[in-house]
Formats: C-alpha cells, sequence, structure tokens
C-alpha cells in the first residue's frame, strides 16, 4: 500500500460519513498548493487580487482574457471587484457588437 492510497481511501470513508465535504477538501489542496507555488516562486507584485486590478484597464484586460463567467464570479467576491468589473461591462459590451 503506498501513501496516496492510504489518503484516498481515508478521503473516501470521510465523505461517505459526511465529515468531509469535497468541496471542503479540494478548496485546502489548492490553498495548499497555491502556497508550495509561492514558497518556490515568490510573487512581490501586489497583496491582492483587488490591488492588481486597481484600476478600470487591468480588470478590462482581465475579463476580456477571461470570459464572462469567470467575469461574473469574480464581480461576486468583493465589493471592490464589482465595482471595477462594473467599469469595465461598457467596453466588454462594445467588443461583442457587430463593427
Amino acid at each position: 500500500e503506498t501513501l496516496e492510497e492510504n489518503a484516498s481511501a481515508l478521503r473516501a470513508c470521510l465523505e461517505a460519513s459526511g465529515v468531509l465535504r469535497l468541496a471542503s477538501f479540494q478548496a485546502q489542496l489548492h490553498r495548499q498548493r497555491f502556497r508550495r507555488v509561492l514558497e518556490r516562486y515568490p510573487c512581490a507584485c501586489c497583496d491582492s487580487l483587488e490591488a492588481l486590478v486597481n484600476t478600470g484597464e487591468m480588470m478590462f484586460a482581465l475579463a476580456k482574457f477571461s470570459g464572462s463567467e469567470s467575469v461574473s464570479s469574480l464581480a461576486a467576491s468583493s465589493r471592490s471587484l464589482c465595482f471595477r468589473v462594473g467599469e469595465a461591462r461598457p467596453r466588454l459590451a462594445a467588443l461583442k457588437r457587430p463593427a
């Protein structure tokens, strides 16, 4: 038996018993992986996503390349991001209109 097999079996038991929700497990796993990547490749560009997209232009660029579903999720995640998405929406809508 490997450690991976044991962890997988334990997770399945915890999920089946209702002690562990899959979404919570996946979120924690993502946080751990992200932390490990940041330790290996530190990023000092900004403190948060809000700081990164602190201008309408930056939000427009992010929204343009991430798609409308992602933009809606982004807007729902914080008031400041919602404000920036609102600033970018007219320009995004203009991209969809035929010339």
